[in-house]
């Protein structure tokens, strides 16, 4: 296949880019980035926290190996915890995940917890008394009652009510611990009935909780990644910011305590006594592509070449479309003479010589380019290999008059060629002549 100049004036520019980039590719390989020097404490923290994470997956992940105690109960404080069972309709088709998402998340709680268990709907039930968290035993009664509750029979689920009963539980309460309310629901929105107006998304609780509990939201859904839920934190307690603790994606309910745990700094080295090093320095030649002036000229350089091809591209592009247009058989427009005549006596009432460049239109509307009455609308137009057509612009069909006398009825859309001397018959007594030159 021929290339155009402008393809070839292209290849040129790149390749000659290239080359430079070559040639100047050793000077620029010089400046390494530094290694940050707090890069081995990063890693010991991320290696620890791998390791206590894949412990305590490994020791919860078959539904009925024993309670074991997690790494992080001798560091973060003891919970009061409320957990909460979404009662809306539409929590039915995920309930059955509801056993499985309270055993993971029990495993994550500490001996000296106190669990506190309930559904709510419109207000909040609950499950008989708080459950002081001892281990084994503790986290088989809790599933238990998991078991034992009702389906979900409530049309509507309010947030506020579980909020509110939930802060009621932990006034009556003198001890002071970490309040945590974890939600086991379908969604993240409000699920009130529309009269109820005060209600308020999981992702958007007042702000006048804030700092007072820890909210962790666990969404329950079908298409979960292995069946797990989907864990959010919304609130964080007083000691405690949002962006301290992991949510969303894959974040499991270890992941969140994990935090509470404390980054170990790897231990220090011990460094030996300075040996003395003489140095001698040798002062060689810099090369040219060292010098800072010589590779600023040659930025310059190839950004002038580049402009330069890039201009020379667009003129040899021009100038070879209007060769090419040049080259093109152009085509005659023909010229054709309209005639408006009354066929009773003869007399001709207009006459006008158009060209044929556009599509012309006769009517009697206030668009039309010849103005005949009548409801007929016309359009004479030049179709290529056929020469003058015309054909009718409305619904209704015209008569056409060739020479010699003979009729011819044209139909809505058809399309007629055009000898010269044909007569269109538009009613009222008058006719359209039309002569071809």
């Amino acid at each position: 296949m021929r290339r155009t100049p402008s393809e070839r004036i292209w290849t040129l520019s790149v390749l000659l880019f290239f080359v430079v980039l070559f040639v100047a590719a050793p000077v620029w390989s010089q400046n390494k980035p530094k290694v940050k020097q707090n890069d081995a404490v990063e890693q010991a923290s991320s290696r620890a926290r791998s390791q206590v994470l894949r412990a305590l997956d490994a020791a919860n992940t078959a539904q009925s190996v024993a309670y074991v105690v997690p790494p992080w109960c001798g560091h973060r404080p003891a919970l009061s915890a409320v957990f909460a069972y979404d009662d809306g309709k539409w929590f039915a088709a995920v309930a059955g995940m509801s056993e499985s998402a309270t055993e993971t998340a029990a495993r994550s709680l500490c001996p000296g917890d106190t669990v506190r268990m309930g559904s709510f709907g419109t207000q909040l039930q609950w499950w008989g008394e708080a459950i002081d968290f001892e281990g084994t035993s503790s986290m088989e009664e809790m599933l238990r009652r998991v078991k034992k509750r009702p389906a979900p029979s409530a049309q509507h689920s309010i947030n506020d009510a579980l909020l509110k009963a939930a802060f009621e539980y932990w006034d009556e309460r003198s001890a002071e611990r970490t309040r945590a309310l974890f939600v086991f629901t379908d969604t993240i929105e409000s699920d009130a009935p529309p009269r109820h107006v005060g209600d308020w998304n999981w992702n958007e609780i007042p702000s006048f909780v804030a700092g007072q509990l820890l909210l962790v939201v666990s969404l329950l859904e079908k298409s979960s990644p292995a069946n797990r839920p989907l864990v959010y934190v919304t609130a964080a307690p007083k000691d405690k910011a949002i962006s301290d603790f992991p949510s969303g994606g894959t974040t499991s309910y270890a992941d969140l305590w994990a935090s509470y745990i404390p980054v170990e700094a790897p231990p220090a080295v011990e460094q030996s006594a300075p040996v003395p090093v003489q140095i001698r320095i040798v002062q060689g030649e810099a090369s040219w592509l060292e010098q800072p002036k010589i590779l600023a000229i040659l930025g310059v350089g190839v950004a002038l070449l580049v402009i330069a091809a890039y201009l020379l591209g667009r003129w040899s592009v021009r100038r070879w479309l209007a060769r090419q247009t040049a080259q093109l058989p152009k085509e005659e427009v023909p010229e054709l003479t309209l005639i408006l005549r009354d066929r009773y006596s003869g007399r001709v009432v207009r006459e006008e010589t158009r060209l044929l460049s556009a599509p012309l239109r006769l009517g009697s509307g206030s668009g039309t380019d010849f103005f005949v009455p009548g409801p007929y609308v016309l359009e004479l137009r030049n179709e290529k290999g056929q020469g003058p057509v015309l054909r009718s612009a409305n619904m209704l069909g015209l008569e056409v008059i060739r020479n010699g006398g003979r009729r011819m009825a044209i139909a809505d859309g058809e399309l007629v060629k055009l000898s010269s001397g044909d007569r269109v018959d538009i009613g009222g007594g008058q006719e359209v002549e039309l002569r071809l030159h």
